[in-house]
């Protein structure tokens, strides 16, 4: 979804920025029609509705092999990614100034694979710098907590994964709607959820051993040393946090998110982390009572 809507974003960027190409794309009337093709007027509509109205879609459509699912907002996202492709490359060949001309800058720099291959890790020294340097459980910890952003929201848009330890979001205080309150949700995973780390099933553990596989190529890639005994060592502390973590249901469960904690609780409460260099690594926290 996030995919989905920064595609669209970049091409209405790309459409202010480029007047001649917005006059190119007109909607039509046909664009704003209900899809009558995709219903099934064989079924009665009072029997199964969204069988009535969505059964015709359903026989005809395939899900593409390298895809998990199909839909209205898959064929949108591909549609506002290839007109997004086709923005920017008549960028590149245009005379352009200005902001127009930092977007094409931007995508050429991407798209600029033997340069990506000559820098190497250049670009992620000072990142793999401030890794290094970690060498005790207050470093670890002011390094996490001073990385923390808002990334989850587990009540309006059910999304609820985020690859730092701690996931962030901001919404009503459940207990005082007038005043906004942070909530801290769990991560420091690289699977979509718990389970795909505890569950025993064939299908959950083939999904594991091409993870694994993955994190030995991307290391090296990177040319890391003894990438697969650090792949294997990467995915079992991923699998002892996944341990730890609460099942999706009970994530989503609103009155079990309810527990609001004073700062002076989170060292009892919770004493394998060092709060104090926590709080101190970023201002976020203030907002605690």
């Amino acid at each position: 979804m996030i995919r989905v809507h920064s595609s669209i974003l970049l091409f209405a960027a790309v459409l202010v920025l480029h007047p001649r190409a917005a006059a190119r794309i007109q909607p039509t009337a046909a664009s704003h029609t209900v899809d009558v093709d995709g219903m099934d007027r064989s079924i009665s509509p009072g029997d199964d509705f969204f069988a009535f109205t969505n059964g015709g879609w359903f026989k005809r459509t395939e899900i593409p092999p390298d895809r998990g699912s199909a839909g209205v907002w898959a064929t949108l996202s591909d549609q506002a990614l290839r007109q997004t492709r086709d923005l920017l490359e008549e960028l590149a060949h245009g005379d352009v100034a200005g902001d127009a001309r930092k977007v094409r800058d931007f995508y050429a720099s991407f798209t600029d694979e033997q340069a990506v291959e000559r820098t190497g890790l250049t670009p992620l020294a000072g990142l793999l710098g401030k890794a290094g340097a970690i060498a005790d459980r207050g470093a670890l910890t002011q390094w996490i907590c001073s990385n923390l952003r808002a990334d989850v929201d587990p009540m309006n848009a059910t999304n609820f994964y985020t690859d730092h330890l701690f996931g962030l979001w901001f919404s009503q205080d459940l207990n005082h709607p007038g005043r906004n309150a942070p909530y801290l949700l769990q991560g420091g995973l690289g699977l979509p959820d718990r389970d795909y780390y505890i569950d025993s099933s064939a299908e959950m553990e083939a999904i594991r051993t091409s993870y694994r596989a993955h994190i030995a190529a991307v290391l090296k890639l990177a040319r890391v040393d003894d990438a697969d005994a650090k792949a294997g060592r990467i995915f079992a502390l991923e699998q002892r946090i996944a341990q730890a973590h609460a099942s999706r249901t009970d994530s989503a469960d609103a009155q079990k998110g309810n527990n609001p904690w004073a700062r002076e609780q989170f060292d009892r409460r919770a004493p394998g982390i060092d709060w104090a260099s926590c709080f101190a690594a970023t201002d976020l926290f203030k907002v605690f009572p």
